[in-house]
Formats: structure tokens, C-alpha cells, sequence
């Protein structure tokens, strides 16, 4: 009898050992944090400005799998294409890709490498360069033929005038 209370009384130990309530984290226990984007008011950013140095070899990179997968590929092959050349940024990606047998292909991209150089604040003479280059990509962007080997710009109602 003395021997069945010892192992009741053990797996009831045993049992409440198991069972006993364990302190979690805060981030476990749905803690309130408070998290503010950028884009709230209240932020002040800096913007920062990288000269973008080019080099004139192109390079190639590729990516294998199922054609369900095409938008992923495509950044598959420009992540093996810049890892290669140890670049930040792929400048012109041309893709193409070749069907390999059923549900899989193949995925090539091909472009400029790019590394950012020179960081630094944004200065006067940088906030007018990219407002006159805003403003003429907004021009450049009209309705165009081409006649004589020239683009000329046709009248469109579509364009929308450039607002400073």
C-alpha cells in the first residue's frame, strides 16, 4: 500500500513538474510596442545622396526552377549576377529565359554593375539637379514619333504639365 501512495504521489509530482507555468519574454506575452514609420509626422530625415560609379563590362547571372516561380527567378538571377561581381545595384537588366522540360525554366539577366560611392547630405546643388532632372524626364515622357531617325514630340492630351 505504502508503495502505490509513493507512486501516486510521484506522478502527481512529476505531472505538476511538467505543467508549471514558465515565465515568457515580454515579446511572448504581447507586450505593447510602439513603432512610428518614417513617413509619420513628427520624423525629420535627412535625405542622403551616393554618386553611382558604372562599369562598362557587363555581367550575367542565372537562376533555375519552376515557371510558377518567374518573378522570383528574376531576382534570383540578378542576386547571382551581382554576388559575382560583388556590385550594389544592376544597371538596364535585360531577362530572358528558356523553357527547360515540363514546369521548369531557366532565367538569365544580363546588365551593368553598380557600386554606390561617395555618400553624403544632400546639398543645394543636389536638390536642383534632381529637380531639373524631375522635370525633364516629365518632358521626356511625351508622346514622341520618329521621323528621319529623330524624335519629335506630338501633342497629346495625356501629358500633364510639371508642377514645382
Amino acid at each position: 500500500m505504502k508503495k502505490l501512495v509513493q507512486i501516486v504521489l510521484g506522478a502527481i509530482i512529476i505531472m505538476i513538474a511538467l505543467t508549471s507555468c514558465v515565465a515568457l519574454p515580454s515579446s511572448a506575452r504581447g507586450a505593447e510596442v510602439k513603432i512610428v514609420y518614417i513617413s509619420d509626422s513628427g520624423i525629420y530625415h535627412t535625405p542622403v545622396i551616393a554618386d553611382l560609379e558604372v562599369q562598362q563590362i557587363k555581367i550575367t547571372g542565372t537562376a533555375s526552377g519552376r515557371q510558377a516561380e518567374f518573378e522570383q527567378l528574376k531576382v534570383l538571377a540578378t542576386e547571382n549576377a551581382l554576388s559575382k561581381s560583388n556590385a550594389d545595384v544592376l544597371v538596364e537588366p535585360r531577362y530572358s529565359w528558356e523553357i527547360t522540360g515540363y514546369d521548369k525554366m531557366t532565367m538569365q539577366v544580363t546588365g551593368y554593375s553598380a557600386t554606390y560611392k561617395n555618400f553624403r547630405s544632400i546639398s543645394e546643388l543636389d536638390s536642383l539637379f534632381i529637380r531639373n532632372n524631375r522635370f525633364l524626364n516629365t518632358v521626356n515622357r511625351a508622346d514622341t514619333q520618329k521621323e528621319d531617325g529623330f524624335a519629335k514630340a506630338t501633342k497629346s492630351k495625356k501629358n500633364v504639365p510639371f508642377k514645382w
